[in-house]
């Protein structure tokens, strides 16, 4: 059985994404974000999955940033960055490097991020998505944390421009170094077809967004 590493981490941003909007207090504080215009879509909080190497994920972000509703279907989301390392030996064993990541503004300070950003956005994401990796029949588990390295990127000072620079927006992150789980052997097909309908719905929107836009322009000649 082959499974795409891409489409289990695209489940589960879906599953993340609706146990979110489950949580009426976490709900209620992203309407005093900053930019919370930009994070619901059909008056759901939206949360989308971004895969491929930094420099393609890079690419996808500039692009999509000169699309009228861009804005819409950035962030937050969570990129996943490869390659992913899998391990074959009796069993699959798949090594992730993610990164959580949401809008702010150059000027905030760190005390302001902490507030702004960190407690109110990343830190919950994180949580549920942590959750969700537990919940789901994905992995074979074991006993205690999920082993992975975690760390609290402050994209403040001089790294601030380099940021811009190569997602079109100043944002903050948590990183996910090294994610190590062990893929279940007995997934069946009706686990696969869930998974590929969850993925679609926060993956897919890339391509449909960029689809429209190539419409647009050949309309107009």
């Amino acid at each position: 059985m082959i499974v795409s590493p891409n489409k289990i981490i695209g489940s589960l941003v879906y599953r993340t994404r609706k146990g979110l909007n489950g949580n009426s207090g976490f709900v209620k504080s992203m309407l005093d974000y900053e930019y919370s215009g930009n994070l619901f879509v059909n008056n759901e909080f939206s949360l989308w999955h971004y895969p491929g190497t930094n420099n393609e994920i890079s690419n996808i972000l500039l692009g999509i940033s000169k699309h009228p509703k861009g804005a819409l279907v950035k962030f937050p989301s969570i990129f996943n960055f490869h390659p992913i390392r899998q391990e074959k030996r009796e069993d699959i064993t798949l090594h992730y490097n993610l990164a959580i990541v949401c809008l702010v503004d150059s000027t905030w300070t760190t005390e302001q991020r902490e507030s702004q950003v960190f407690d109110r956005v990343l830190r919950p994401i994180y949580e549920e998505f942590m959750k969700q990796v537990e919940l789901c029949n994905y992995f074979i588990k074991g006993y205690g944390n999920i082993p992975h390295t975690y760390y609290e990127i402050f994209t403040t000072g001089g790294n601030a421009g380099e940021i811009m620079d190569r997602y079109g927006d100043y944002i903050d992150a948590i990183e996910i170094h090294d994610l190590t789980v062990t893929l279940n052997s007995r997934l069946c097909q009706r686990d696969l077809i869930l998974m590929e309908e969850e993925n679609n719905l926060v993956t897919s929107h890339v391509s449909e967004l960029l689809n429209s836009k190539k419409n647009d322009r050949t309309n107009r000649k």
